[in-house]
């Protein structure tokens, strides 16, 4: 995750704004991650790490971003309206969205 803001800090230009876009922390600390079928119907699971929102923040602060606001997205009747199955992620969180500014 260094890395990555390190990386991400020297792109964005001053005054300028990353939106970061992730499975919720509480998701992803019970073990739900990223999965896809492809055009087959094999069932594709990503390599993830877990990060806390606390270690996300921290770690964009460090290398000098400021964190500018958040915005926790929960499941609703328009997920559920796709997918009937999706039922069971009514009212739980879904992803959390991040804006630093440089």
């Amino acid at each position: 995750m260094d890395l990555f803001f390190q990386k991400a800090y020297s792109i964005v230009k001053p005054q300028g704004e990353i939106l970061i876009s992730d499975l919720h922390p509480e998701r992803a600390a019970n073990g739900s991650f990223a999965r896809f079928k492809n055009d087959q119907g094999d069932l594709i699971k990503l390599s993830c790490i877990a990060h806390t929102a606390e270690a996300i923040t921290t770690t964009a602060k460090n290398v000098g971003f400021m964190l500018n606001s958040t915005m926790e997205v929960f499941g609703d009747s328009e997920l559920v309206d796709l997918n009937e199955k999706w039922n069971k992620y009514m009212e739980r969180p879904m992803l959390q969205i991040w804006s630093f500014l440089r």
